[in-house]
């Protein structure tokens, strides 16, 4: 046993001999020491890059990689995007496809984006000055359309038709006239009080019920297409009118509450009118109509399938319905869905709820021959008096989440962290609801921005 040693520190240095100073720095990068163990119990090890590549050890790269591809990490939730609820990458990979390439064929085919759900998707009881001023274009799905189209634009460019025009609105009050308790379209007319029924896309058709009954449409383009179907009577027949020519006979399905449509093409760009007039079982349905102003070929085409008040169990319990038949006439590449608020306010049980969107989910894509990518979408919280809720909000919200989990290309845009929560009107915030629930001016261009945001993730 050697003999103990008083070490001294250099008076000029104040430093303890080099020998000294040797044995402690070894002592310190071995844990076995008293030192060692101590700053290894203290100090997180330190990883250093090899001198001659640069890199980090395989082994560490290899955990970065994991961590940034998994959203429950630190590295991976900071990019999985603020506005959707944490998802595995593969789950992102496989809802690119349909989005982008029905895009990138929008010179050569249509892309269909229909947007299915509510008064929050068909505008809702906003009528300020600034919704009054700019009337259907204020909607978010609108916005979005000229949006679209503007950042995807054709190679040979055309006006582009307005979009879907239904029948009538049930709850978008700038978006036409209040009559016989509901709203007419601008450009819509029709005869009498003409009865509305529960079929087609969204569930706003009138039914022609007497061989004199007529519903007429005037819109801007060179080509339209008039969506209905027949009701309980079969073997109904209609007559159309173009700018007030001849009668054209229209021979709908010999079966009953079968979708179809009528083409008119040929016509020269410019404003029209095309009238529908009841025949002889005087029971059908007109829906809407899709008039094309270049773009019955090509381009970004939008179809407003909300209704207000509308539950997703309104639509009908099987596949039969008249709105999932639609779809197969319409063909889209993009499909919207948004439900929740209703049920919420209905104290629908969400397990039934889940149950109900999930079935009417597959119901819409089923006629659909290549799959869209199917987009559901979280609003934030409503602010509501009146009843008390039986369920909490976020049982709707699990729900949809549900729903998506089980669709095949879907996913979930969740504005809950991206917008204000519901206020109601003249409180403080960013001002973007026109009342506890639906969306002002601003806050419907705010949906429209995070919405293609949230799709325009997928391609990336």
């Amino acid at each position: 046993m050697g003999t103990n040693l008083l070490p001294s520190v250099d008076s000029d240095t104040h430093q303890l001999d080099d020998d000294v100073r040797a044995r402690l720095a070894a002592n310190l990068a071995d844990p076995g020491t008293p030192e060692g163990g101590a700053l290894a119990a203290a100090v997180a090890p330190f990883v250093a890059a090899d001198p001659t590549t640069k890199q980090l050890p395989d082994d560490v790269r290899a955990r970065s990689a994991a961590n940034l591809s998994d959203p429950t990490t630190v590295e991976g939730a900071a990019l999985d995007g603020r506005f959707v609820k944490t998802t595995a990458r593969s789950a992102r990979q496989a809802v690119k496809r349909a989005l982008t390439s029905g895009l990138s064929r929008r010179d050569v085919a249509p892309f269909d984006w229909v947007c299915w759900g509510t008064s929050m998707t068909e505008g809702g009881p906003a009528n300020g000055a600034n919704e009054v001023a700019l009337g259907r274009q204020v909607r978010w799905l609108d916005r979005l359309q000229l949006t679209l189209r503007s950042r995807f634009p054709l190679i040979a460019p055309v006006a582009g038709g307005i979009g879907y025009v239904p029948a009538f609105y049930q709850t978008f009050f700038v978006g036409g006239s209040s009559a016989n308790g509901r709203v007419t379209p601008a450009g819509v007319t029709y005869s009498g009080n003409l009865i509305a029924v529960g079929s087609g896309l969204a569930s706003r058709s009138l039914a022609l019920t007497a061989t004199s009954d007529w519903i007429q449409f005037t819109f801007t383009g060179d080509s339209v297409d008039v969506f209905g179907g027949t009701l309980a009577t079969a073997s109904t027949t209609a007559t159309v009118s173009v700018d007030g020519g001849a009668a054209q006979p229209w021979a709908l399905p010999t079966s009953a509450r079968k979708a179809t449509k009528f083409s008119v093409t040929g016509l020269s760009a410019g404003t029209h009118t095309i009238r529908i007039t009841g025949g002889s079982a005087g029971n059908v349905a007109i829906d809407g109509i899709m008039p094309y102003n270049g773009d019955r070929s090509k381009g970004i085409r939008f179809w407003d399938a909300g209704k207000g008040s509308a539950k997703v169990a309104d639509y009908g319990s099987d596949s039969t319905s008249l709105i999932f038949q639609s779809m197969g006439l319409i063909q889209p590449r993009m499909l919207t869905i948004e439900f929740g608020f209703n049920e919420y306010f209905g104290n629908v049980d969400p397990a039934l709820f889940q149950t109900q969107l999930t079935n009417a989910a597959a119901w819409m894509i089923a006629p659909v021959t290549v799959k869209p990518t199917v987009q559901f979408i979280v609003f934030p919280e409503p602010s509501i008096t009146g009843a008390a809720r039986t369920y909490p909000y976020q049982a709707y919200v699990d729900a949809v989440y549900a729903a998506a989990a089980a669709t095949p290309n879907s996913f979930v845009t969740d504005l809950r962290s991206a917008l204000e929560a519901g206020v109601t009107a003249g409180t403080g915030g960013l001002g973007m609801y026109f009342d506890g629930v639906h969306f002002n001016a601003y806050g419907q261009a705010g949906v429209a921005d995070l919405i293609l945001e949230d799709a325009i993730t997928r391609m990336a």
